[in-house]
């Protein structure tokens, strides 16, 4: 082997590693982008359940 051939798989592997690294990185994306969603869809059903717990209280204030 000469010292061409070594550079060459040096090179070989280090695109490897940045290829598996880059396709770790998206899925760690999509993981946070999925959870992001999710915090969404439960801060809206929190606001919800907050709107109407407040209009209850200020219906029992306006009856009391």
């Amino acid at each position: 082997m000469t010292e061409r051939d070594s550079d060459y798989e040096r090179w070989l592997l280090a695109l490897n590693s940045l290829q598996e690294v880059s396709a770790q990185y998206q899925q760690l994306v999509r993981s946070m982008q999925s959870g992001f969603g999710t915090l969404s869809l439960e801060s809206a059903a929190i606001r919800q359940r907050l709107a109407l717990i407040e209009a209850k209280i200020h219906t029992m204030d306006t009856t009391f």
